[in-house]
Order: C-alpha cells, then structure tokens, then sequence
C-alpha cells in the first residue's frame, strides 16, 4: 500500500502541467505536485496569464531575470533538490 502511494505521488509529480507562454493561471502558487493551475484565458477564474519561461540557468538568475522587460509581471521559480533551477515563470495580471 505505502509503495503505491509513492508511486502514485512520483506519476502526479511528473505529470502535473507546467505553464508555458500564452497559458493562463488561477492562482500563481504552485500545487503540491510542482506545477500550477492552468486555465482557459477566458475562464473567470484565469487571473494571470504567462508572457515569459525559463528553464536554464540558477534559480536565482532566474528569480531575478525572467521578468525582465515585463514591469507589473510576478516570477514563480519552481527548484528541485538543492534549490537546482526546473523551471520558472513571469505572469502578468489579466
């Protein structure tokens, strides 16, 4: 039973969409499996929608850069193990 669940949480993990330019958010927390609640732009629960995504880099280049060019945009940078950079986003306000 304990390694099912662990398999299962190792699937969600990997599955879970991760947002990408265009995509729009409800929220700009991530979920529990690394990745964020994407919506359709014309859903009233979109609040945000993603005009910028890095995956290369540090974390911390990326929390300072990937905003750039984007004044009003919020950053989520999304770490693995030793705050390793997987991904990070810029949102802007809809």
């Amino acid at each position: 039973m304990l390694i099912g669940a662990a398999v299962w949480f190792g699937v969600m993990v990997y599955n879970e969409p991760r947002p990408d330019v265009g995509n729009c958010l409800a929220s700009m927390e991530g979920t529990i499996f690394g990745g964020m609640e994407i919506v359709d732009c014309t859903d009233p629960t979109a609040k945000y929608q993603v005009v910028a995504y890095k995956a290369t880099g540090t974390a911390s280049e990326a929390r300072s850069e990937v905003c750039d060019g984007h004044p009003g945009g919020q950053s989520y940078v999304d770490t693995g193990k030793r705050q390793r950079l997987n991904w990070a986003i810029c949102a802007v306000p809809l």
